[in-house]
Formats: structure tokens, sequence, C-alpha cells
């Protein structure tokens, strides 16, 4: 199914899929073979892989939902096997990792429950990440970093805003590059709101609302006057809806139109629990959700 390699080309691991939609966890058995080193079973496909390995290749990293609900991530020594929690979240699954240029050591962890949020795991980072997080109430990630690591390249985004890059000198401002969609800058665009909501039979279905100018004066999330509806459903459904731009959110609350996406049951990213509690719903319990929804509103 895929290889697992260290940063120095050498493959560590390989996984191969079974019969039942589980894999095999395999590496080298120094014989020109392979050896079996772990199973993850088919309810645990979507969540659990192998990351990568440290620069020295004494860790390699492990997103792992096996024997748990929410996709945690662990630090395993290669010599000894030995494993090491490194976060967790009981409402939502682990996204990706803040990784040093030079030691391949994770340095903060991300979590995308309501909204993206990083985690600090280094210390060393905790700064430059809060300065950051100040662009904006949106998202933001690291995409290159200088092997001095002083000088670093940044994405931010939020409902409001399409994709803008910035240079961040460590210590300083972030310096803004360019905007990816220029011809939005200071179009009317609208922000949007995670909301929880309850599924008739109990379960937090993760929700996001856009809503017009027109209908969301003090801009508070809520519809000062009633405004139609467009119920806009992801698909997969082995898949989510996540706080962000959208262009047909903001297309359709710009025609006057709110806009409701929902986490039906059987969306990922909130644990396996909730994903696979769509097995067999499809049209049954799937679908209550989204009209559960729709009376919400």
């Amino acid at each position: 199914g895929g290889y697992i390699a260290d940063p120095d080309f050498k493959v560590r691991m390989a996984t191969k899929s079974r019969a039942d939609g589980g894999e095999d966890l395999l590496e080298p058995d120094g014989k020109d073979g392979w050896k079996l080193v772990g199973e993850v079973p088919f309810v645990d496909s979507q969540t659990t892989q192998p990351g990568g390995y440290t620069s020295d290749g004494k860790t390699q990293y492990f997103f792992d939902s096996r024997g748990r609900n929410t996709t945690a991530l662990y630090a395993i020594d290669t010599a000894t096997g030995a494993k090491t929690l490194v976060l967790e979240d009981a409402r939502a699954d682990i996204g990706g990792t803040i990784d040093d240029p030079k030691t391949g050591k994770v340095q903060a962890v991300s979590v995308n429950y309501l909204k993206n949020e990083w985690k600090v795991i280094d210390p060393a980072i905790a700064e430059d990440l809060a300065k950051l997080k100040a662009i904006g109430p949106g998202n933001f990630s690291i995409n290159a970093r200088t092997l001095d690591d002083k000088t670093w390249i940044v994405d931010y985004t939020s409902a409001e805003t399409p994709y803008v890059f910035y240079r961040y000198k460590r210590g300083g401002t972030p310096e803004k590059l360019f905007a990816t969609r220029p011809a939005l800058d200071g179009k009317p665009l609208v922000a949007q709101w995670p909301k929880e909501i309850k599924s008739r039979d109990g379960l937090t279905l993760i929700s996001y609302l856009t809503l017009p100018k027109t209908a969301d004066g003090n801009n508070d999330g809520k519809a000062d006057k009633p405004v139609p509806m467009v119920l806009l459903v992801h698909g997969g459904p082995w898949g989510r809806d996540e706080y962000g731009h959208s262009s047909i959110d903001q297309w359709l609350a710009n025609r006057g139109y709110a806009v409701l996406s929902v986490n039906f049951r059987g969306s990922t990213g909130f644990g396996k629990q909730f994903t696979n509690a769509g097995d067999g719903e499809w049209a049954g319990k799937m679908h209550d959700d989204l009209i559960d929804a729709v009376d919400w509103a």
C-alpha cells in the first residue's frame, strides 16, 4: 500500500492492505523480505497511520486510534519500541504537525474541532505561534522554514479572507507578501459561525452557519430577521466540513441566502465512533441529522 522512509531515504516501514479492509504494518527483515510488526483493524483504517521519522532515525511518529476513539499522536522509540503519547484530544482527531526543520521533532500539533487549533509541544516556538495567531481569527499554517530557522513562510485564511501569504522573520511581525485572490480584497465577505447542534438522539453535530450581511447587521452570528437558507451537504460521506473561506458560501450569502453546513454522523475528524455511527444509516440517521440541523435553524 505504501512505504515510509527516514530522512536518509532508507525504507523503514511499509503498509499492506488486507482482505478484511484493514492493514498490515511491515518492517524489513534484513533478508530482502518483510516481517509483520503490527496490524490496523478495518475499524481504524481511516484514523491510524504511521508518520515520519526524526532526522536521527531514532523516533517514529504514529497517528493511532487503536484502542481509543479519537486519533492521538505517539512517539515511538525505534530501538526499544517504547510508545509515548505526544498529544490527544477527546473532541477530535489529531491533524497535522509542525516539525523542526533540522531535527524533525514535532513542535506543535493541530486539532480541528470547531476551528483548527495549534497545540504547542516545544516551548521554543510558543511565542512565534502566538504572533501568527494574532494575524486574525482564522487559520494559519507554516509552509516552509529556512534551515537556520530564522524565516518562515506562512499562509493565513479565514471565512472572510482567501489565502494570504506572509514572510515571518522570527521575533518580528508577519509581513504580507500577497493575496491569492486579490480581486476579493475589500469585498463584502461575511463571517462563518461554528455551531454545536444536538441531534435528536444526543450526538453533537459540528456545523457552520454563514449569514448574509442583510440578516446579521451586528455581526453576532444570529439572524436578525428570517432569510432563505441553503443546506449545503458535504460529500464523501467520509469527509467533513470545516471552518474557512468557501466561495460557494460567500456567493450565496452575497445573494441573500444563509448557508448551513452540517457534519452529520459518518463525517470524519471527530473520532471513529462518530464516523462509524453512519454505518447502515445512509438515508436513515445520517439524513435525520441534516433535518435536525434545519429544525435548529
